[in-house]
């Protein structure tokens, strides 16, 4: 960890928990020894599997929005063909 010249060569990464040497790690104004706490590798499959995560949820979230605003729409198309008095509109054919 620490040479004789009193600076460090290496940190500890807190995702695989191996020590590896400063280069290994991005550089951070506010991290200890000015680097991230991860290694570059570790925040790379990290980003990686959130990135995918995150997509999924979008998909989910879009598709429940599509489904609220269709329902609205029919709602209100299903109100209006309701109000004409002969039976069949335009939007019912």
């Amino acid at each position: 960890m620490e040479n004789t010249m009193g600076f460090y060569e290496s940190k500890k990464c807190y995702g695989c928990g191996s020590n590896k040497p400063l280069t290994d790690f991005r550089y951070d104004d506010y991290g200890w020894l000015n680097r991230y706490a991860w290694c570059k590798t570790c925040e790379t499959a990290f980003q990686e599997e959130h990135a995918q995560l995150e997509q999924e949820r979008m998909q989910h979230v879009q598709a429940q929005e599509r489904e609220e605003w269709l329902s609205r729409r029919r709602a209100a198309t299903s109100s209006r063909c309701t109000s004409l008095m002969t039976g069949a509109c335009c939007l019912c054919r």
